[in-house]
């Protein structure tokens, strides 16, 4: 959370038209990446309240998991780049900085709040499901969290270094 609010206050200052403008053709602009970020928290946001409404039908993980969500992970830390899922493929371009910046914040709010409702002994279970890599734990839900904000977050000051913003 802690990188998302230096991100966001670091894009407050740029102009919506840099932060829509796709370094080339086909490719997403920073408000789209964040677009992108935003629907995938927001989808699992949504699976984990629907998950924990039934949580006692929870599998407990096992190596199983561990070993998807470390590949799934391992694979964003790698570098490694592959298509969004349709769902989360197909974002409208322009979008409005501040609209985005609200909504991030208003998911990790959400996300925030779910968390701390999940008692101790649902965090072996398998209560997170990613849409190629599967069921896996929350503490391995948020590890990919984290490296996917960082896959896009490399993706976005890449962007804006190509506009000439300087952004870490």
């Amino acid at each position: 959370e802690t990188e998302r609010i230096d991100l966001d206050q670091r894009l407050r200052d740029l102009d919506n038209s840099l932060l829509n403008k796709a370094p080339q053709p086909g490719k997403w602009s920073v408000l789209q990446t964040l677009r992108h970020l935003i629907m995938a928290e927001q989808s699992s946001v949504g699976y984990l309240q629907k998950k924990l409404q039934h949580a006692g039908d929870a599998k407990k993980a096992g190596f199983g998991a561990w070993m998807r969500a470390a590949m799934l992970i391992g694979w964003f830390r790698m570098g490694m780049k592959t298509k969004a899922p349709p769902a989360f493929a197909e974002i409208p371009n322009p979008q409005d900085r501040d609209t985005i910046l609200a909504d991030y914040q208003n998911v990790r709010r959400e996300l925030q709040a779910i968390l701390n409702q999940v008692p101790d002994d649902l965090i072996d279970r398998e209560l997170f499901r990613h849409p190629v890599a599967g069921k896996m734990t929350l503490t391995a839900a948020l590890e990919f969290f984290r490296a996917h904000f960082h896959h896009h977050h490399k993706q976005i000051v890449e962007k804006l270094h190509v506009h000439g913003s300087a952004v870490r």
